[in-house]
């Protein structure tokens, strides 16, 4: 009995200690993930905003919503 015992205590802790180990691991790549997704972001609003101001300097002032829909 009380070996059994024993075993499950150890069982249970092993499963405990590599979901620890996992879980951690997977947070420090979330935060590297989200650090990425955050620098593609402001990336991606640097360009948009080159753009914008690329295509006013060659079209001149762009259209406003109400322009568009009264056409």
């Amino acid at each position: 009995m009380e070996g059994s015992f024993w075993k499950e205590v150890l069982q249970g802790s092993f499963s405990v200690g590599v979901a620890v180990f996992l879980l951690v691991r997977m947070e420090a790549r979330l935060d590297g993930l989200t650090n990425a997704i955050a620098r593609l972001g402001s990336s991606l609003e640097t360009l948009a905003n080159f753009v914008r101001s690329e295509n006013i300097a060659m079209f001149g002032k762009p259209e406003t919503e109400e322009g568009r829909e009264r056409k």
